[in-house]
């Protein structure tokens, strides 16, 4: 709920153009990225015993429009992607390529670690550098965070002019909602 009235009172500024969240932001510091042990329908033993680990991101609908990656097939994160709804995700286009060579990403499942619930592929977006400018492409799964809460969230905005001056701006959004933030 903090993040969604935060996300809602930026969207209220004029400087303000668009906004997002991101587990975590391309290029940031924060070492390589966290992984899940995933299950794919496709693995053969011994693989399909231990699953595969795959670096994940979780983010908002809008995210990938934000920063200017290409959605390939499928479709974004949308609003209607919530707890309520079936689990989904989007894969990037090297994920694709690796875990689905003889086919299509789009419509297949897979599940994560221990849970039963399977989890949709309904989109396939283009390639992002993650830790490094030129670094080699890597399999890459994101979940919209409606379905996945994460306690740390990068906010991302798009601004008007300067946006270093947007940084006191959002402390004190964040501070109006939560003082302990």
């Amino acid at each position: 709920a903090l993040y969604r009235q935060l996300e809602a009172r930026l969207h209220a500024r004029s400087e303000v153009l668009r906004t997002g969240l991101a587990r975590r932001a391309p290029l940031s510091v924060g070492g390589e990225g966290a992984t899940r042990r995933i299950f794919f329908p496709h693995d053969e033993a011994p693989a399909a015993s231990s699953g595969r680990r795959v670096k994940f991101n979780i983010v908002t609908p809008g995210y990938f429009d934000l920063l200017g990656v290409r959605l390939l097939r499928g479709r974004d994160f949308g609003e209607q992607d919530d707890q309520g709804s079936a689990r989904v995700a989007l894969v990037s286009e090297t994920a694709a390529r690796r875990y689905w060579p003889q086919g299509d990403a789009l419509g297949s499942q897979v599940r994560m670690g221990d849970e039963q619930t399977p989890v949709e592929i309904v989109g396939v977006v283009a390639d992002v550098a993650q830790t490094r400018v030129h670094e080699k492409a890597e399999p890459y799964l994101y979940f919209p965070f409606a379905q996945m809460y994460w306690g740390e969230m990068t906010v991302l905005i798009e601004t008007r002019g300067d946006p270093q001056g947007l940084a006191a701006v959002l402390r004190q959004e964040l501070g109006g909602l939560d003082p302990d933030a």
